[in-house]
């Protein structure tokens, strides 16, 4: 189990005057550095994160520890859009009622993309054929959780875009445009 005692490095970047503390980090990660922070009652440095820094657990995990926290993702923060209700719906039925976050959308909308790219290699599959069929097969989610239709380009998803998110009153509000 890793160490997760941020003090003397939170501790250490207020010493330097550091403005913006930008971590890579998971759930219990960002938790701990945002407490750190807290802790100290410094207020005057802004935290950012990317994923998986920026879900719903973090949210719900951290609480008020987290409020002000900023985060970059790759997909629409939370589940909240209109598109998502119908999906919601389905999923709670299908799972006995349980409520389905970012991760449950996020599988779906991935497992579909590979399924319609397994589709698309036709029949003898082989690894080659599924990797060139998913460059050459979009993906459209129809607004779901991606910031509009995918592809791959040069063995990266295409077009790659984020949003800046904050955590305000225990859900992620959007502070910027989505940026390329």
């Amino acid at each position: 189990m890793a160490d997760i005692d941020f003090s003397s490095q939170v501790a250490r970047m207020k010493a330097a005057g550091t403005d913006l503390i930008v971590i890579a980090t998971v759930t219990r990660e960002t938790v701990g550095i945002m407490s750190e922070v807290k802790k100290l009652g410094w207020k005057d440095v802004k935290v950012l994160t990317g994923n998986p820094g920026r879900t719903g657990i973090v949210l719900q995990l951290g609480k008020d520890t987290v409020e002000g926290l900023y985060g970059v993702g790759v997909w629409k923060a939370g589940t909240e859009a209109p598109e998502v209700k119908g999906w919601k719906d389905n999923f709670k039925k299908r799972f006995n009622n349980m409520e389905p976050d970012e991760n449950a959308l996020l599988s779906y909308v991935y497992t579909d993309w590979f399924l319609k790219g397994l589709a698309a290699a036709g029949r003898d599959v082989t690894a080659d054929k599924v990797a060139k069929a998913l460059q050459t097969t979009g993906y459209d989610d129809k607004g779901l959780i991606f910031y509009g239709p995918k592809s791959f380009k040069a063995n990266h998803i295409d077009p790659e875009t984020v949003r800046v998110d904050q955590a305000t009153g225990g859900r992620w509000v959007s502070v910027s445009d989505v940026l390329q």
